[in-house]
C-alpha cells in the first residue's frame, strides 16, 4: 500500500472482556456499511470511545479534494478512506488534507483511518528507506509514536482513535530482522497507548502480518487491530496468515486490491481497495 518513493510497494477484544459488546450505533450511508462505539481501555484505567466501521473503504496516497470526496459519497459504495498523517519514509505530500479537511469530509460522512510511514524493516530490499536499527529500536519506535500522535492531534483526530503503522514487504529469512519489527512493533503498541489511542499495523499478510501472528517472544506487546495486504480480491477480512480467533471481532482490515484508478461522480481516483471491520478515526 505505501506510497513509498511516490508509488506503492507491494489488546485487544475490548468489544468482549471490558464491556457487554459493541452495540450497533448508526448505519452510514450507502451499501453494506455500519458503524458502532465501544468502550475501551488504552493505557492502563485510561477510558475513551473507540469508533469502528463495517463496510467498504479505499485508500489513496494524498487526501483528495472536498469536490471530489462529495462526488464519491454520491456515487460510490466506499465510505471510509485511509489517509496517510505522516511519517520519515512518506513519499507523498497532504493533498488537501489539514484539519478543516478532516472536519469537512467527515461532516460529509466520511470515516478515516490514519496511516504512518515508520521506518521499514531492517530487511527490506526497497532502496532509500529510513530502516529500524536493532541498536536504536524502542528509541526509534517511540519517536515514531510520538511523532504520530502529534500528527494526529494536529487534524483533530481524537483519542481513542486506531492509528495504522504502515510497513512494508520484507524478507522472513532473517531471524534477527524478525525480533527488530517485533520490538519495534511492541514499543509502538506501547507508546501510542500512553497517547490515548490505539496502535494498528498494515503490514503483507506474507511477511509483517504473519510474523506479528505466528511469532510470539515474551513480553512483547501486539497491535490492537491489523490491516492485511493480500490482493487476492477477497472482500473480507478474513485470511490464512491470521488464526480466526486472533484480532477478532472488529479488530482488521483487509487489503484486497492494489493499485487502479476508479471513477465515481465524474471524478478519476487512484486507489487501493479495503474491507473493513475495525477501528478508525473518531474527529474531536
Amino acid at each position: 500500500m505505501l506510497w513509498i518513493m511516490a508509488f506503492r510497494f507491494s489488546w485487544a477484544r475490548w468489544c468482549l472482556a471490558a464491556v457487554t459488546g459493541c452495540a450497533l450505533v448508526g448505519i452510514a450511508a450507502g451499501p453494506a456499511s455500519a458503524e458502532r462505539s465501544a468502550a475501551t481501555g488504552v493505557a492502563g484505567n485510561y477510558r475513551t470511545q473507540t469508533r469502528l466501521f463495517v463496510g467498504d473503504g479505499f485508500d489513496a496516497c494524498t487526501a483528495p479534494s472536498p469536490r471530489a470526496m462529495s462526488a464519491w459519497w454520491r456515487s460510490s459504495r466506499y465510505r471510509a478512506l485511509g489517509i496517510y498523517i505522516g511519517g520519515i519514509n512518506r513519499a507523498c505530500g497532504d493533498g488537501y488534507l489539514s484539519d478543516g479537511w478532516v472536519h469537512t469530509v467527515t461532516a460529509i460522512g466520511w470515516r478515516l483511518v490514519p496511516i504512518y510511514v515508520g521506518r521499514q524493516a531492517p530487511c527490506s530490499h526497497q532502496p532509500h528507506l529510513a530502516l529500524m536499527s536493532a541498536k536504536t529500536t524502542s528509541n526509534q519506535a517511540a519517536a515514531a509514536a510520538d511523532d504520530a500522535a502529534a500528527h494526529a492531534v494536529a487534524l483533530g483526530v481524537a483519542h481513542g482513535s486506531a492509528i495504522y503503522l504502515d510497513l512494508e514487504s520484507y524478507s522472513r529469512r532473517d531471524t534477527a530482522c524478525t525480533n527488530t519489527v517485533l520490538k519495534y512493533l511492541s514499543t509502538w503498541t506501547n507508546r501510542l497507548h500512553t497517547h490515548g489511542y490505539l496502535a494498528g499495523l498494515y503490514s503483507s499478510a506474507g511477511s509483517g502480518i504473519t510474523d506479528l501472528a505466528h511469532v510470539r517472544p515474551p513480553g512483547l506487546a501486539r497491535p490492537d487491530a491489523l490491516w492485511i495486504a493480500r490482493w487476492d480480491n477477497g472482500r473480507t477480512v478474513q485470511d490464512s496468515a491470521v488464526p480466526d480467533g486472533s484480532w477478532t471481532p472488529h479488530q482488521r482490515i483487509k487489503q484486497f486490491t492494489g493499485g487502479h484508478k476508479e471513477t465515481h461522480g465524474g471524478v478519476t481516483l487512484d486507489i487501493d481497495k479495503d474491507w473493513i471491520d475495525g477501528p478508525v478515526a473518531r474527529i474531536g
